[in-house]
Order: C-alpha cells, then sequence, then structure tokens
C-alpha cells in the first residue's frame, strides 16, 4: 500500500498535462488578474485636486487665503490640493479647458476668493465630486473669515484667548470611521476567490487522472494492479491519498505564489491553508466521482471534467462583473443551486475568512464540503464496485 501510494504520487507529477492545468494555469490566469484589477482598489482612494490659482496682487494681499492654499497643498498623506499658480485669468482658464485643473480660485477686487469650474454636463463623477470639494473648502474659510471679521470688530479681546481661536479653526468631526468587517472592503479580490474556486475544480484532474490508471480497462498499469496481490480496496485508498496529497501541494504552491509573491490578502493564512486541505478533499472526490463513471474513455471524461470546470466556474464570478452579477443574483434567488456549486463553495470558504470576525461561516461552509467530498466518493466507490473485467 505504501508503494503504490509513493509511486502513485511520483507518476502524478510527471504528467505534464494535469501540472499544467492544475498548477501553471491558474498561477498564469491569477498573474493576469493582478496586473488587470491590481489598480482598482486603489483607484478609490483620495487624489489632491489640481487647481489653478491666480497670483495676482490681490492674492498677494490676501495673507490669510496665502496660507490657507499652502497649508492645503503640503505633500503628504493630508494634501489636497495640487495648485498651479498663473499671473492671469486667461491663463487659467485655457488650463481649464485643457482639463488640467478642476478650477480655479480668483481674489475679486473686493478682496473676496471666489471660485470658477467649468460649466456644462459633461463632467464625470469624479470631477464632480471635486468641484464640490473645492466650493466646501471656500465656503469653510469664507464663513470663518466673516466670523472674525465680525469679532474684530465687536469683540476684538475674545480672539486673545488661545482656546478659542483654536476652536474656532479646529475641524471638527461628528462621524467615527469603523469596519463591519474583518478586512478592508475590496474591489480586486472577489476575482481571486473565484480563482480559487476554479483552481479547486481544475485539481480533480489529478483525481480523476489517478483513478483512471487503477483500471484495468482503461490503463496498462491498471491491468497489472488487477492481477497483483495488493488487495483492491487498499491499492484504492494509496491512490485516492495520492492524488489529495498531489492537488492538495499544486493549491498550496498556487496560494503561496498569490499571497506571498503577488501580495494578495486572503485574511488568515493559517485557516486558509487549511481550506486549501478541505477544497483539495473535495476535488479528489468529484475527479474520483469523474474517472469512475462506466463505459467512458478517459478522453471523454477530460471533456466532462473540463467542461463542468468552466461552467461551475461562470456562477463564481470566474469571468467578470456580468458574472459575478449572475453569481450574486443566483445567490440571492436560488441559493440552493450554490450550494451546490462546488468552486462557489471554496469562494465562499475564503469569504468567510476575509470579511468575517468569527469562524462559523468557515466551519459551515468547510463542514459542507468535506460533505460533498465523502457524497463523491461514495458514488465513485459505487461505480468502482461494480466494474467487472471479462479478460485482462
Amino acid at each position: 500500500m505504501l508503494n503504490t501510494f509513493k509511486y502513485t504520487v511520483l507518476s502524478l507529477t510527471r504528467v505534464r498535462s494535469v501540472l499544467f492545468w492544475t498548477l501553471a494555469f491558474p498561477i498564469i490566469l491569477g498573474t493576469i488578474f493582478f496586473a488587470m484589477f491590481s489598480n482598482i482598489d486603489s483607484s478609490n482612494d483620495f487624489e489632491p485636486i489640481p487647481i489653478a490659482v491666480i497670483n495676482d496682487s490681490n492674492y498677494q494681499d490676501e495673507a490669510a487665503f496665502r496660507q490657507l492654499v499652502d497649508t492645503l497643498s503640503e505633500t503628504g498623506e493630508n494634501q489636497m490640493l495640487v495648485p498651479s499658480f498663473v499671473k492671469e485669468e486667461t491663463a487659467a482658464k485655457e488650463l481649464l479647458k485643457d482639463q488640467s485643473v478642476v478650477g480655479y480660485y480668483k481674489i475679486e477686487t473686493d478682496g473676496k476668493p471666489k471660485l470658477y469650474t467649468a460649466v456644462g454636463s459633461g463632467a464625470d463623477f469624479s470631477t464632480s465630486i471635486n468641484q464640490t470639494i473645492l466650493k466646501n473648502l471656500l465656503d469653510n474659510y469664507i464663513h470663518k473669515s466673516s466670523t472674525i471679521n465680525t469679532l474684530m470688530e465687536e469683540n476684538p479681546l475674545t480672539l486673545m484667548d488661545p482656546a478659542f481661536t483654536e476652536n474656532l479653526y479646529e475641524q471638527n468631526s461628528y462621524t467615527n470611521e469603523i469596519s463591519i468587517t474583518a478586512n478592508k472592503a475590496s474591489g480586486s479580490i472577489r476575482y481571486f476567490y473565484s480563482l480559487l474556486g476554479f483552481a479547486s475544480i481544475m485539481a480533480a484532474m489529478i483525481g480523476m487522472t489517478a483513478i483512471v490508471r487503477t483500471q484495468a480497462n482503461l490503463s496498462a498499469l491498471g491491468a497489472r494492479r488487477a492481477i497483483g496481490a495488493t488487495a483492491r480496496a487498499k491499492t484504492l485508498v494509496a491512490t485516492l491519498v495520492a492524488a489529495w496529497l498531489v492537488s492538495y501541494i499544486c493549491l498550496l504552491i498556487g496560494y503561496c505564489y498569490l499571497s506571498f509573491v503577488l501580495g494578495i490578502n486572503f485574511g488568515r493564512d493559517a485557516l486558509s491553508i487549511l481550506g486549501l486541505g478541505i477544497a483539495s478533499f473535495m476535488a479528489t472526490g468529484l475527479g474520483a466521482c469523474i474517472g469512475t463513471i462506466p463505459k467512458l474513455p478517459e478522453g471523454t471524461k477530460i471533456g466532462i471534467l473540463t467542461g463542468l470546470t468552466c461552467l461551475v466556474s461562470l456562477f463564481a464570478g470566474l469571468y467578470g462583473e456580468p458574472a459575478m452579477e449572475l453569481a450574486d443574483n443566483l445567490a440571492r434567488n436560488a441559493p440552493i443551486i450554490q450550494m451546490l456549486n462546488p468552486a462557489r463553495l471554496v469562494t465562499e470558504l475564503f469569504y468567510s475568512l476575509y470579511y468575517f470576525d468569527g469562524y462559523e461561516q468557515f466551519i459551515t461552509t468547510s463542514l459542507f464540503l468535506v460533505a460533498y467530498g465523502l457524497v463523491l466518493l461514495f458514488i465513485a466507490a459505487t461505480f468502482m464496485r461494480r466494474q467487472r473485467y471479462a479478460s485482462l
């Protein structure tokens, strides 16, 4: 039995087509995903707003407004503005026309600052948001300047109190930012969840190849094993354990590449590695179940497994935003269908580790995957028991 396990592992690692689809292809696909979607999360981060400022004599006379612009333009994590100083308003209008800036500030002859932005419905969403931010900054400055001027006229001694002036300029926040998930929400991580689901189903190719090689009518090796001294049950157990180990190693290598080379955060690595073992167990059962279908050649079984992988990966959201919307709609309207989708279950397994603080969802999904694998192995065992050979 030990020799069967050993040589099954060695023989599986020498099947190039199997290793390509279960190991190399998910890594290649993961690299493509990383190149395509690595900027999705960072695209939502705030970028300093490009704005023109008319640096004329009126601007130089307004020391308070100059200080505001300089403070908001200081480089660092709190930078809000990227100013372009121009001498004439015509130059500012040219920058605005070329969309090099979102708007421009101008100090009018009465000493009051004013914001000019492009008028029309052609502005995109981010430009509209930036225009709103610039307007709020200016409104806030005007409001506080007006308050200070009023105090200087009516009660100038109030401004001598440091605590009062500090409170006047303090930006109060009445909300607290909290996270309702264990990790920061990510727009790209779902693609890699779906990729792990896809890789798990492709790993079933290893279990299918291993079980086909135990069948005397499909493999010369299977014929030799059929007439060997090792009991058939021991041969099957050793073969399935070897297939599980090889598929687990393939998934683990792919996971380590995504996590440690590409830097994808899957949440909790220790439990993720455990989840890979559970996913490979389910995959081994799936491969064994397809591999034991009677009266079908090996090529047909490969076609069935490949088609099944592509189909279930569609409903796990692998093929982009439309596929994800389809998967979400099915999860809401037909949850039973998604519960029977092995690729979706693997996706949900890692989803539970990334977004949930507790372990209830992870344990529930893990038990479901284990039960899935046991049912598939039972079906495979039933098929194997019924196989008889008239001659070898």
